[in-house]
């Protein structure tokens, strides 16, 4: 049974173009769900035209957070009011966490998830 939406959800989700062949929405809401929080990850098909005016209007509802992914990571970048050290050096967003007092924190988890596993092989 689905849980329901309400006013008090919180809301997360994954900004691409296309986006909605992600299957990104099953994995993190069964996991919320698993956790018992009170939370739903959408799939935001954004087109890049729109990335600002969609990101404002997540921002003003108080989205809790963003995975981002093909074609806005280096767009994104550019409308963060803060980024992180390794975000800034490479140019690329993945992850966008909301800032007290207004704005998008950008960070880069790509590449140590691409660098880790290289560290294995022998």
């Amino acid at each position: 049974m689905a849980r329901p939406i309400t006013a008090h959800t919180a809301l997360v989700g994954v900004l691409g173009d296309p986006v909605r062949h992600s299957l990104s929405p099953v994995m993190h809401n069964a996991a919320l769900a698993a956790l018992g929080l009170d939370w739903v990850y959408l799939a935001l098909p954004t087109p890049a035209d729109q990335l600002q005016t969609v990101l404002q209007g997540l921002e003003a509802i108080g989205c809790r957070g963003l995975n981002v992914t093909i074609p806005h990571k280096q767009a994104v970048a550019q409308l963060c009011r803060r980024l992180m050290p390794l975000a800034e050096r490479v140019g690329a967003v993945n992850t966008l966490l909301p800032l007290e007092g207004g704005g998008w924190l950008g960070t880069n988890t790509d590449v140590e998830g691409f660098l880790a596993p290289c560290g294995a092989v022998p």
